[in-house]
């Protein structure tokens, strides 16, 4: 067993070897791209390597340990193979490792295949280590091949007439945060970030440009938070900043656009799958790989609903 800090200069290297594994690696491999790209958004990153021997053809878990200027530090972890049983060995090493930086936090993001939050949180109890948890909800992983990129780099969005596409600007954070089905204090200040370094996309009504559609870049590479307003459904709004915010992410930072939707979204999950661009991350059996996001806090918040909104 070997566990060990990359060191920022192997970074670039690194990149090299999550892009072999994608789309396996497709949660952790944008965080380690922002990074050597200069796209970090405020953030400091640290990524542990894990792997059953030193042999560089070995499988390897990676923790990466993304700490936030403004808001909670957020925990991803991703292998280059999905296997229930490799996942849950790399969490049982990694745990004391994680735990000591989850430790002194108020608050903590980590969002980890099913079978390593299986074993997380096994180790809390082995441990007798108790935290409130305000969020543990199971996620689809959505993505878009080379090859269905390509097709989508074809689409010319279009809105009805009366309403325009555009970025998004600073003063949007605080409008994009109030209207999360969660968020906690900085979000807005991260939000701001991201819209600085990263790509967005707003619909605005032409003849007073107030913002009714949305969708920006969650930081670690996903396309988030798409919202219409509700007075404004049924227009198409929704399929054209999706499609504008993954052909910014495939032609800006050279990602392939990924997404996730809660299994208690049932809506958005059927909108996804109805989109032909859209490849749900399956494992080698044809099952559904499924990522866990944790919410951990030091005292006891209201949990974190998730619904159709």
């Amino acid at each position: 067993m070997s566990i060990r800090l990359v060191p920022p200069s192997e970074f670039s290297s690194l990149l090299s070897t999550l892009a072999v594994h994608l789309p396996a690696t497709q949660l952790i491999h944008p965080i380690v791209k922002f990074e050597v790209d200069g796209f970090n958004a405020g953030t400091i990153l640290h990524v542990y390597e894990y792997s059953m021997d030193e042999n560089a053809q070995t499988a390897k878990f990676y923790l990466a340990c993304k700490y936030h200027e403004h808001t909670m530090t957020i925990f991803v972890g991703n292998s280059t193979v999905l296997d229930d049983d490799f996942e849950a060995s790399a969490m049982a090493a990694l745990f004391p490792v994680l735990w000591e930086r989850i430790e002194p936090e108020e608050a903590v993001e980590v969002i980890i295949p099913e079978a390593a939050d299986v074993e997380f949180h096994n180790q809390l109890k082995l441990r007798n280590i108790t935290r409130p948890i305000r969020c543990h909800a199971k996620a689809f992983m959505y993505y878009m091949s080379p090859e269905k990129v390509k097709t989508l780099l074809k689409i010319d969005p279009v809105v009805p007439d009366g309403f325009v596409l555009k970025p998004l600007q600073l003063e949007h954070a605080e409008i994009l945060i109030s209207l999360l089905l969660h968020g906690v204090d900085g979000d807005t200040e991260q939000a701001a970030l991201r819209i600085r370094q990263l790509p967005s996309v707003g619909i605005f009504e032409a003849a007073t440009d107030k913002l009714v559609a949305f969708e920006y870049n969650d930081g670690l590479g996903m396309i988030a938070h798409q919202y219409v307003y509700p007075e404004y459904r049924g227009k198409g709004l929704g399929s054209a900043v999706e499609t504008v915010i993954c052909q910014e992410n495939a032609k800006v930072l050279g990602i392939w656009p990924t997404k996730a939707v809660a299994q208690l979204r049932p809506k958005v999950v059927r909108i996804t799958e109805r989109n032909p661009l859209w490849m749900k991350l399956l494992r080698p059996d044809g099952s559904h790989q499924l990522f866990v996001w944790n919410i951990l806090t030091r005292n006891v918040q209201p949990p974190i609903e998730f619904y159709d909104n």
